[in-house]
């Protein structure tokens, strides 16, 4: 049963070497460069940002379209949510729930809308060129 300590700190070892290994491999590249370039165009990825660096280049890429598709479901909720608080008009419950359902996906794409300004509060550096 001495074993266990021993196979835990041994696992652990391996989990960090895995984990670090590839961020010591890279430090000395001033890039690192992609056999598939992004979709916004980018093909070489500056180890200068760090180990985040990387994800930092997909989220800058993928963000835009991300954005946009969830600002045109809010919009297409906002509409569906109107049409139903215009047909439930007779009934009370039915239409409480539409102005709910209205609520919600104008919150929705206010948030969508300023998400930038959201990210950019939380870390003015989310937004900058690696």
């Amino acid at each position: 049963m001495k074993l266990k300590p021993i196979r835990f700190l041994i696992s652990l070892a391996v989990v960090l070497l895995a984990v670090l290994l590839p961020v010591l491999a890279f430090a000395q590249v001033n890039c690192i460069k992609l056999l598939v370039p992004l979709p916004c165009g980018t093909t070489c990825i500056d180890t200068g940002g760090g180990p985040m660096g990387l994800i930092q280049a997909y989220v800058r890429c993928i963000y835009p379209w991300v954005v946009g598709t969830a600002a045109g479901i809010a919009v297409l909720w906002t509409i569906l949510s109107g049409a139903a608080l215009i047909l439930y008009a007779g009934n009370d419950s039915k239409r409480s729930e539409a102005k709910g359902w209205f609520t919600s996906s104008l919150i929705g794409l206010f948030i969508v809308l300023f998400s930038a300004m959201i990210m950019n509060f939380i870390n003015p550096l989310f937004f900058s060129i690696l």
